[in-house]
């Protein structure tokens, strides 16, 4: 069934009786998407999926998010099972890269041709039972000029935005920088959401009705380029060493091969990889390590204010006593601490990576992904995010039952 024939009534269906919990993604390639399906199979599986509204993510997490929001995982399921490389990036010409980029973003006319009209799609989310939210980097001129906390970052949301604005945020979310050009919206340009918020934790925690946050965050090294390709390659130019310039590349592709051997890059462009590969891996640390030290200090906050409570309590009386108490109460509501206004909220961050052997690459070779391979890490997710909800002390019995069965 292609997700752009759903009728109203199938989303209606779907709409969460009581919506309190929030679903969070984070960008992590075509490995990560499919350890995603995993993990979002695992979730509907539970009794937490009738509960989620609102879905937030970047790059593959929003496409992802899109199928999450719209309660079509089977069918994203088979739009994955059935995409290869080309589908998504199809490589350029060479003598073209150093103007648009190593490959060409096929990924939206992949969309269009399988699963219905991208903008249309867009519509059904602006009324569907779920809220989605993506994040993208502005790299525009105007980007750092504005008023604005994150003048860098822009989040899009499916029921406020335009369809046709929507659907081009979402799909400027996944364009890869070291593969795409970034995508024009409006008077700006933007470009994968992962530079600036890999895992978007923080709008869960933004939106006053979550009550619990179940997150998917993928866990990539920082190898670059496998770089298979280049011994082929001087295997070729080798033949023709009695040209000058082809013993100089022969060279220089010997010497790159070497590096790779040692563990070094191979050139710029595996550099500028392993550099993206580690920005978004720390900034999506930074996400948790900033939740926790949040939670932490409120808790710390509640425990002293007992404390406080307690010693006033044991202390005084009548009048005196209720005067302490009221002054306690009105310090600490007064007090400029950063995180006042926050609040504590249940959180599950399943960590997610490829397993031994397994890996999908976008190369400019002409290989193809397995549906073995993808199988498999659509499995590895399912069993990390079954074993972690197994575990989670704030999901229900009857929830844990649910997920067992």
């Amino acid at each position: 069934m292609r997700l752009g024939n759903l009728s109203r009534r199938d989303i209606e269906r779907a709409e969460p009786a009581r919506p309190d919990t929030a679903v969070v993604m984070s960008g992590g390639s075509v490995n990560g998407i499919f350890l995603q399906l995993g993990f979002l199979l695992a979730l509907r599986a539970s009794g937490l999926w009738p509960d989620v509204g609102w879905v937030y993510g970047t790059s593959a997490g929003a496409l992802s998010g899109w199928a999450a929001a719209l309660d079509a995982v089977d069918e994203h399921e088979q739009f994955l099972m059935g995409m290869q490389p080309a589908d998504v990036f199809a490589a350029h010409d060479l003598w073209r890269t150093p103007f648009v980029g190593l490959h060409r973003y096929t990924l939206p006319e992949t969309v269009s041709a399988r699963l219905g009209d991208p903008v249309e799609l867009a519509r059904r989310l602006r009324v569907g039972p779920r809220e989605l939210t993506v994040v993208t980097t502005d790299i525009g001129l105007s980007a750092g000029s504005a008023e604005s906390d994150d003048p860098f970052e822009r989040a899009f949301s499916s029921r406020h935005e335009e369809p046709e604005t929507f659907v081009t945020a979402l799909f400027a979310s996944a364009a890869i920088s070291t593969f795409v050009l970034p995508l024009r919206i409006g008077e700006s340009v933007y470009a994968d959401g992962g530079w600036v918020r890999n895992f978007p934790l923080a709008y869960a925690y933004r939106e006053p009705a979550v009550q619990r946050i179940i997150g998917c965050r993928y866990r990539a090294s920082a190898a670059g380029f496998a770089g298979r390709g280049l011994h082929t390659l001087h295997h070729r130019i080798s033949r023709l060493a009695r040209i000058k310039v082809a013993r100089g590349v022969a060279t220089e592709l010997r010497e790159a091969i070497e590096r790779q051997e040692r563990g070094e890059p191979m050139h710029l462009m595996d550099t500028i990889a392993r550099l993206s590969h580690i920005a978004v891996y720390r900034n999506s640390d930074l996400e948790v390590q900033l939740a926790d030290e949040r939670d932490r200090s409120l808790e710390a906050l509640h425990q002293v204010r007992e404390t406080m409570h307690e010693a006033i309590v044991a202390s005084s009386r009548g009048s005196k006593r209720t005067e302490l108490l009221t002054a306690l109460d009105e310090a600490i509501a007064s007090a400029d601490f950063p995180f006042a206004r926050s609040r504590v909220v249940p959180r599950l961050v399943v960590d997610v990576a490829t397993p031994e052997g397994v890996r999908l690459d976008i190369t400019r070779r002409g290989t193809a992904w397995s549906d073995e391979e993808k199988l498999a890490l659509v499995a590895h997710g399912r069993r990390l995010t079954e074993e972690a909800l197994g575990a989670w002390p704030h999901l229900e019995r009857a929830d844990r039952a649910s997920t067992a069965a």
